[in-house]
């Protein structure tokens, strides 16, 4: 695998944020995936967390207890959704973070790229799903 090109507006992006925090929380996805690739190149710290909503918690605990900006990063969509019971607390404690979030790629679905379909079943019954 090469290394990743530079002139990437998301590798402009990460050179951005790394002038204003080290260290960034986040749950990978397909609209954020390049983006967290760049942060190891630019000096921000990447923690990977379990859901969308532990990104901002973990960001919004980081800047409390340290008082330094954090990143919080998922994807689009339901990711982002996630996000919002934590991201209300954060902001009544007016607790200063950058949210990042990934935007669907415009020009369509990326290679390999795993998209899940479920079927919904009875109540009791886990959904079918493919990959």
């Amino acid at each position: 695998m090469s290394a990743p090109s530079t002139s990437t507006l998301t590798h402009a992006v990460a050179q951005a944020l790394a002038r204003h925090t080290t260290h960034s929380f986040g749950l990978m996805g397909n609209g954020n995936a390049h983006l967290i690739e760049h942060f190891a190149e630019v000096g921000i710290s990447y923690t990977a967390v379990r859901h969308e909503a532990g990104t901002v918690a973990a960001a919004d605990a980081f800047t409390r207890v340290s008082g330094q900006l954090a990143i919080a990063t998922t994807t689009y969509g339901a990711g982002f959704t996630n996000t919002l019971t934590a991201l209300a607390e954060a902001a009544q404690a007016r607790t200063p973070m950058l949210v990042v979030v990934g935007e669907a790629p415009s020009d369509g679905p990326r290679p390999g790229t795993l998209t899940k379909s479920c079927s919904p079943r009875p109540s009791g019954c886990a959904p079918t799903c493919s990959l």
